[in-house]
C-alpha cells in the first residue's frame, strides 16, 4: 500500500502539468498535485481507520450480546434461588411447627404417665 501511493506521487511529481479533459479542460501545477496526491493519501488513511473501527464496533456488539446472556442467565439464576429459598423457608417453618407439636405431646405424654405412674404408686401405698 506505501509503495503504491509513493508511486502515486512520484507519477503526478514527475509531469509538471497534467491536464484532465472532460466537459472543460484543467491543468494541474505540480503543487496541486502533490496536495491531489496527499488528499488521496489521507482518503486511504481514513478509510482504513474507519474499517478498523467498524470491526471494533462489530466486536463490542459481540461482547454486549454475550453479557446480555450472561445477564440474563444471571438474572435467571437468581430467581430459581429465591424460588428454592422461599421454598426451605416454608419447610422449615412446617418442620419446626411439627417439632413443637410434637415436642408438646411428648411434654403431655410425660406428664399423663408421670400422673400415672404417681397415681399407681399411690394405690399401692394405700393398700
Amino acid at each position: 500500500m506505501k509503495h503504491f501511493t509513493t508511486s502515486i506521487i512520484l507519477c503526478f511529481l514527475c509531469f509538471s502539468l497534467y491536464c484532465q479533459s472532460q466537459d472543460t479542460f484543467k491543468c494541474y501545477n505540480a503543487n496541486e498535485l502533490r496536495r491531489i496526491a496527499t488528499r488521496l493519501i489521507e482518503k486511504k488513511q481514513c478509510d482504513s481507520i474507519l474499517s478498523v473501527a467498524n470491526e471494533e464496533i462489530t466486536t463490542l456488539y459481540d461482547v454486549i450480546y454475550v453479557k446480555d446472556i450472561i445477564i440474563y442467565n444471571t438474572d435467571s439464576i437468581t430467581k430459581l434461588q429465591a424460588d428454592r429459598i422461599k421454598e426451605l423457608e416454608t419447610n422449615y417453618q412446617k418442620l419446626s411447627n411439627t417439632n413443637n407439636s410434637l415436642n408438646n405431646k411428648q411434654k403431655w405424654l410425660l406428664t399423663g404417665l408421670l400422673a400415672s405412674l404417681l397415681t399407681n404408686i399411690a394405690l399401692i401405698l394405700t393398700k
